[in-house]
C-alpha cells in the first residue's frame, strides 16, 4: 500500500495481496509476479525521488487554505478563447473525505484590490460538455468556464476531467428546505429546468435535492448536470 498525509491519512492499495512465504514446491509463476511488482515499486520510488528533487512548492496565497489540501492542477483552458487560466484553491465545498468540489479563484493583479473573481472546480469521470454549454447559456446551470481532459497529460487518469465552472450565490434544495415540501415556484422551476433539457434530447438521471441549487440572486433553480445526463433514445 501507499500512503500520504494530508488533512488526514490517505492510504491506498498497490497491488491486491501477495504471498511472500516460501511453498512446499517453486512456483516459478508466482516467483516472477512479486519479483515484477517489487521492480515496480523500484522503479516508482526512483520516479518519485527525482520528482521531489525537481519539486517547486507552492505559494501559499492570502485568504486560503494551503495548496497542499488541494490537487496540484491550477490551470484549466478557456473554452471561449482557448487560452490558459491560472487559479488558487480557496476551499472545499464539501466535508467529506470524498470531496470533488472546490472554491477557487483567479489570482489578483493587486492583493489589496480586494477584487475576487471566485469560480467553481470540480473533477469528474461522466459528463457531458455539450449539454452543460447548452444549459449553462439558458440559465438552468452554473455556466461551464473551462475544460480540461487530464489524459492528454498523461493516460493514467484515464477519463478524468476538470471543470471550471461560474461559482453561484445560493443554496441547494436539501440544504435549504430538508424534508420539507417544496415551495410551489422552486417546483416550477425544476420543471422548466427538465423541460429545456427534454427539449434538447437529454434526461436528468440523478434527480434528488442536492443536485439542484436554489440561485440567491433570483431565486431561479439550476441543475447541477455533472455526470447525471443521458441521450434520449429515438
Amino acid at each position: 500500500m501507499g500512503g500520504v498525509l494530508t488533512t488526514r491519512p490517505v492510504i491506498q492499495r498497490l497491488s491486491d495481496y501477495m504471498w511472500l512465504g516460501n511453498s512446499r514446491v517453486l512456483d516459478e509463476n508466482q516467483v516472477k509476479r512479486v519479483a515484477r511488482n517489487l521492480y515496480a515499486l523500484r522503479m516508482a520510488t526512483k520516479t518519485l525521488e527525482e520528482y521531489w528533487d525537481s519539486f517547486v512548492r507552492p505559494c501559499h496565497v492570502k485568504g486560503c487554505e494551503h495548496p497542499r489540501f488541494f490537487p496540484s492542477f491550477d490551470s484549466f483552458i478557456d473554452i471561449h478563447t482557448n487560452e490558459t487560466v491560472d487559479f488558487v484553491y480557496v476551499k472545499a465545498l464539501q466535508e467529506e473525505p470524498s470531496c470533488v468540489t472546490f472554491l477557487a479563484k483567479k489570482p489578483a493583479v493587486n492583493e489589496d484590490s480586494g477584487d475576487e473573481d471566485h469560480i467553481v472546480i470540480k473533477f469528474v469521470r461522466r459528463y457531458s460538455k455539450k449539454t452543460h454549454v447548452m444549459m449553462g447559456e439558458q440559465g438552468f446551470a452554473p455556466k461551464l468556464l473551462g475544460y480540461r481532459p487530464l489524459r492528454e497529460e498523461d493516460p493514467g487518469y484515464d477519463d478524468l476531467v476538470l471543470l471550471a465552472m461560474e461559482y453561484v450565490e445560493g443554496e441547494t434544495l436539501f440544504d435549504r428546505y430538508r424534508g420539507d415540501v417544496l415551495p410551489k415556484r422552486v417546483k416550477q422551476g425544476v420543471q422548466d429546468a427538465l423541460q429545456a433539457l427534454n427539449d434538447a434530447g437529454y434526461i436528468f438521471a440523478d434527480l434528488r435535492r442536492p443536485n439542484l441549487i436554489v440561485r440567491e440572486s433570483d431565486g431561479k433553480v439550476q441543475l447541477i448536470l455533472i455526470g447525471s445526463v443521458g441521450r434520449v433514445r429515438g
